[in-house]
């Protein structure tokens, strides 16, 4: 089931980094990524072994964080030096906008890797078939800090809907679908392996609980 929006997930380089000299280039290079258990962490953990076998004199490392707001967050606090970052919150903290307001981001662009619509996966049984009757649904709108979460909270404002919105990490989401504490979650990606990863759909599965629908809701 699929929201509104549609950003791009990309990487995104400091300015401070960008303008630095040969010396900075021999230091650490922190890259910011997302949950451990998240497809997108593995890709993070590949551009960094890219970088250490191709690059002379730069290492780099990979940090587990909580995605686009919480990555750009620790940018801006020089905690991390790229990561992960989708352009619609990109450029709000570039213009010091929503979350960012009084405290931009001077972040740039370095590459777009993958197209991310925001798709809602709901409890079959929840009853949910139309955007309306998400209003005070229990549900999951990304991990916490993500630019999925910061998305849905801003796409559901903009409908006028009010979802219950339960917290927590991908872990939590699972365990939350599967003993129905929450009817579903918003997820960024394209394809059913985007919007349920083989993993969670393995666990959820055995848990002859629930099954999971992934039509396209009504809007």
């Amino acid at each position: 089931m699929y929201s509104l929006k549609t950003p791009l997930l990309t990487a995104i380089l400091s300015a401070g980094l960008i303008a630095g000299t040969a010396a900075q280039a021999e230091e650490q290079l922190l890259i910011g990524s997302t949950s451990t258990s998240s497809s997108q962490y593995g890709y993070f953990v590949a551009v960094g072994q890219i970088i250490n076998q191709h690059v002379d004199g730069v290492r780099t490392s990979v940090v587990e964080t909580g995605a686009t707001v919480d990555n750009l967050r620790r940018i801006l606090r020089n905690q991390v030096d790229m990561g992960l970052v989708t352009t619609n919150v990109g450029y709000h903290a570039y213009a010091g906008e929503g979350e960012f307001e009084s405290r931009p981001v001077d972040n740039r662009l370095l590459w777009v890797y993958s197209q991310a619509p925001q798709n809602v996966v709901m409890r079959e049984d929840s009853g949910v078939t139309s955007m309306a009757e998400l209003d005070g649904a229990r549900l999951n709108p990304g991990i916490t800090g993500s630019a999925t979460e910061a998305t849905t909270i801003a796409v559901m404002e903009t409908l006028g809907l009010t979802p219950e919105y339960v917290r927590g990490s991908t872990t939590d989401v699972v365990a939350g679908v599967k003993d129905n504490r929450m009817a579903g979650y918003v997820k960024s990606g394209v394809g059913e392996n985007w919007m349920v990863p083989p993993w969670i759909l393995q666990r959820l599965r055995r848990s002859k609980c629930c099954r999971l629908a992934m039509n396209r809701l009504k809007r």
